[in-house]
C-alpha cells in the first residue's frame, strides 16, 4: 500500500441498515470492502492473495452461520498483523474477556456506538499496528538466516513453543517436519562450497513456495531446516512433506544438481493438556526427538523418503 492509499477496511455486518452507516462513517478516511456474512469475506479474502490482509477488520459478533468471533479466529492466524474489532449488542463477558485475552480481537464495541470514539478507537488501534509492524520487521531481520532468508533456530524455538502452547490449550494438531539434503558433504566436496549454498537456496525457495502463511520455516545451519505446519494432522504432514520432496528433486534436475531430501514428520494430534511454561519445553524437546527420530530413519532406509512418526505424550 503506498502512503497516499487509504487504510483497507473490511466490514462484515448482514444488517443493511446498520452496514450503510458504518460505510457513511468510514468511507472519507477508508477503502471499505462490506460482506453480508462471514463466509463471504472469507472466501474474498482467500482469493485476493494478499499477505498482510487488509488493516482493519470489522465484524458483527452476530452473524449467520459463522460467528464474528469465530471468523476473527481465522484472521488471526491468516492475517496477524491485521487490526481486528468486533461489534455486538450483546455482552457475554466470558467469551469477549477470552477473545481480547487471546488476541482475537483488538477492540469490542457495543451497539449503538458513538462515531466519534468509533473513530478515534479505530485510528489508535491502527497506528499501535504500525507500531507493533515495525517492531516486528526488525525482529525478524535479526532471527533470519543470511543465505536462505528462512528465519533461524532462535527464532524457530521461540515459535515452536508458542505453538506447542496453542495447540496443547486449544486441543489443536500440530506437525512438524525435519529434513536435511542427502549427502549434501558429496555435493560441496565434488562441485565446491558455491554448488552448495546453490542447494540450500534451492531447498529455501520450494520451502517458502510449499508453506502456508501461518507455517514457518527455519535453517537450523548446515543442511538441516525445520518446518512448523499448525492446524495440521498426519496426513496433512506427510503430503506437504512428499510435495516438498518431489519439487525439490524436479528443481534439481532442471539445474542439473545431483539433489534429493530425506524427511521426517512428528505429528501431535489433537488433545487438550494443561501446562506449565517448563512442561512445554519438555514437550517441545520430546516431539523434536521423536521427528529428529523419523528422519535418522529416512536416511537409514535409503534417504530420498519421508518417514512419519506419531509423538505420544507420556506423564512428566
Amino acid at each position: 500500500m503506498t502512503s497516499a492509499a487509504k487504510p483497507t477496511v473490511v466490514l462484515i455486518e448482514d444488517d443493511s441498515s446498520t452496514q450503510a452507516a458504518l460505510v457513511r462513517l468510514l468511507r472519507t478516511h477508508y477503502s471499505v470492502s462490506v460482506f453480508a456474512s462471514a463466509e463471504e469475506a472469507q472466501t474474498q479474502l482467500q482469493s485476493w492473495g494478499v499477505p498482510d490482509g487488509p488493516d482493519l477488520i470489522l465484524s458483527d459478533y452476530t452473524l449467520p452461520h459463522m460467528s464474528g468471533l469465530e471468523f476473527l479466529m481465522f484472521c488471526r492466524e491468516k492475517y496477524p498483523d491485521s487490526v481486528r474489532i468486533l461489534l455486538t449488542g450483546h455482552i457475554v463477558s466470558d467469551t469477549l474477556s477470552a477473545a481480547l485475552r487471546e488476541g482475537v480481537c483488538h477492540r469490542i464495541f457495543l451497539k449503538p456506538w458513538e462515531n466519534d470514539v468509533l473513530l478515534l478507537q479505530i485510528q489508535e488501534a491502527l497506528q499501535q499496528r504500525s507500531l507493533l509492524k515495525s517492531s516486528r520487521v526488525h525482529e525478524q531481520r535479526s532471527s533470519v538466516d543470511g543465505l536462505t532468508g528462512l528465519f533461524n533456530v532462535r527464532f524457530f524455538q521461540d515459535t515452536f513453543l508458542k505453538e506447542m502452547d496453542r495447540a496443547c490449550r486449544h486441543g489443536r494438531p500440530l506437525c512438524l517436519i525435519l529434513l536435511d539434503l542427502d549427502q549434501f558433504k558429496h555435493i560441496n566436496d565434488l562441485h565446491g562450497h558455491a554448488a552448495g549454498n546453490r542447494a540450500l537456496i534451492l531447498v529455501a525457495e520450494v520451502l517458502q513456495q510449499s508453506l502456508r502463511a501461518i507455517d514457518l520455516s527455519a535453517r537450523f545451519g548446515g543442511d538441516e531446516f525445520a518446518l512448523i505446519l499448525p492446524d495440521t494432522a498426519g496426513p496433512g504432514g506427510k503430503d506437504v512433506a512428499e510435495r516438498i520432496r518431489h519439487r525439490v528433486a524436479t528443481r534439481a534436475k532442471e539445474e542439473a544438481l545431483e539433489l534429493t531430501l530425506s524427511l521426517g514428520v512428528g505429528v501431535w494430534s489433537p488433545q487438550v493438556v494443561k501446562a506449565s511454561t517448563e512442561q512445554l519445553k519438555t514437550y517441545c524437546e520430546r516431539f523434536f526427538e521423536c521427528t529428529d527420530q523419523a528422519l535418522y530413519q529416512a536416511k537409514s532406509k535409503g534417504r530420498n523418503q519421508t518417514i512419519v512418526a506419531e509423538f505420544a505424550l507420556s506423564p512428566l
